[in-house]
């Protein structure tokens, strides 16, 4: 993907990854090298982006990861059990072995586990940075 405000003036590189919605996308050279790394946790779903085609990151996986007792959040005073929003997650790290990316039932955003971060990391691929939570 190119940007360009006319021909001798400015170009962006293309990036691996594009942020897309609430997730990631990425491009075919980044899919091939992580879809044997990551079934069947994500769906690698295509997106026809002009001449080229990305691949929306679908987390299949939702793990019950989260370690409540650690992790700050925000739940109902009627239903202790119903968390409306999560501040800080810790996880369960026993329960995100052997995986890659995944969401967790009280939050709808996608996580990577440091095995995915290397991998993308060692790859040298470009467009995505991580941070714990």
């Amino acid at each position: 993907m190119w940007c360009e405000e006319d021909e001798d003036r400015w170009q962006v590189s293309p990036k691996d990854f594009v942020h897309f919605g609430s997730g990631w996308a990425c491009n075919e050279k980044a899919q091939r090298i992580l879809q044997p790394h990551c079934e069947p946790d994500v769906e690698f779903l295509p997106l026809l982006c002009g001449p080229e085609t990305y691949h929306f990151l679908n987390p299949a996986a939702v793990i019950d990861a989260l370690d409540r007792s650690r992790s700050g959040y925000f739940a109902r005073r009627e239903q202790p059990e119903h968390i409306i929003v999560v501040v800080k997650h810790i996880f369960i790290p026993e329960r995100l072995q052997g995986r890659t990316l995944f969401r967790i039932p009280e939050d709808n955003a996608v996580f990577a586990t440091q095995s995915f971060a290397d991998l993308v990391e060692r790859s040298g691929l470009t467009g995505i940075r991580f941070f714990r939570p």
